[in-house]
């Protein structure tokens, strides 16, 4: 009995150990949040990016930079780094070369006459063949049976009037069926027109998509840069431009909050910027849930969802 009662207990304890681990997991989903991290330059008339996506503090990413060849991308799991781009294979490898294999000089001159001599045979042979065809006229008829004779011309007339009407009974037969085809079309296209009109102009179907819209909005403002910091040091040519920008530039409150550093050029001739910029932000797992689940028990979003799956 007591042996029974261990069995119990350990498998009781695995079992709560198990279901710790996934309520655990499911905590840091929902309020660890995943933060990214956009930091770029632009000097020289060349852009340099690097995108940074952490979940865990950094324990889980995904980062990309820019290359020549594009964006060069790899994931970071516990500190161990695993590469996604895709390397070239090298063809030029000396595995896949096959050695050429050299004929000797004497070997050469042998295939060489061997080759010539069947050649200046079977061209004496066809100039005696050609001569005989020439000479016999009956023969020539049966070495090429594929030239008929010429008929007459009247004969080519009569023929055509024959196969006229079959030729107009076929034209007008692609004709009709042209036509049909384009009826058929035109049927089908104002069927699904009038179909998605109707589901368009739905009202319980505009609620819903009023209802998604909302929710879209709020993650998107949840997901916004929460910093941004920028150095900017340009010119457009002409000292009066040059001052109008920093004027447009000095209206947004964004620059004043994150301590923007923006140095107008006065004395350039040519237009020029030059820029260094971060891009930081965050969104947590429970505000995509609410997300979800608000638009899930919304009884308009949900009739849209079977609306929508029946009309394809």
């Amino acid at each position: 009995m007591s042996v029974f009662l261990l069995i119990l207990k350990i498998i009781g304890i695995v079992l709560l150990v198990i279901l710790g681990l996934i309520v655990v997991i499911a905590l840091l989903a929902l309020f660890c949040p995943f933060v990214y991290r956009v930091k770029g330059s632009y000097h020289e008339k060349n852009l340099q990016l690097q995108v940074r996506i952490w979940w865990l503090g950094r324990l889980l990413g995904l980062c990309a930079d820019t290359a020549e060849e594009g964006f060069h991308t790899y994931v970071r799991i516990f500190g161990f780094r695993k590469e996604l781009h895709l390397q070239k294979e090298k063809e030029d490898s000396a595995d896949f070369k096959k050695p050429v294999q050299e004929d000797s000089p004497q070997e050469g001159t042998k295939d060489r006459e061997t080759e010539v001599a069947p050649s200046l045979t079977a061209m004496e042979n066809t100039s005696q063949t050609s001569a005989q065809q020439l000479t016999d006229p009956e023969e020539t008829i049966l070495c090429h049976p594929y030239k008929k004779k010429k008929t007459f011309f009247p004969g080519r007339i009569a023929g055509f009037i024959r196969k006229f009407p079959e030729k107009i009974r076929n034209i007008l037969q692609k004709i009709l069926y042209f036509l049909r085809n384009i009826q058929t079309f035109w049927k089908k296209g104002t069927r699904t027109c009038r179909k998605w009109y109707r589901f368009f102009n739905d009202e319980k179907n505009k609620k819903a998509f009023s209802n998604i819209w909302k929710q879209l909005e709020h993650l998107v403002v949840s997901a916004l840069p929460k910093r941004l910091k920028l150095w900017l040091k340009y010119s457009t040519g002409s000292p009066d431009t040059t001052g109008q920008v920093l004027g447009i530039l000095a209206i947004f409150p964004v620059g004043y909050r994150n301590h923007w550093n923006i140095i107008p050029d006065f004395t350039a001739e040519e237009f020029y910027a030059e820029a260094d910029f971060t891009v930081r932000g965050r969104i947590f797992g429970v505000q995509i849930l609410a997300l979800a689940l608000r638009i899930i028990l919304d009884k308009n979003c949900r009739r849209l969802y079977n609306r929508f799956k029946h009309m394809k």
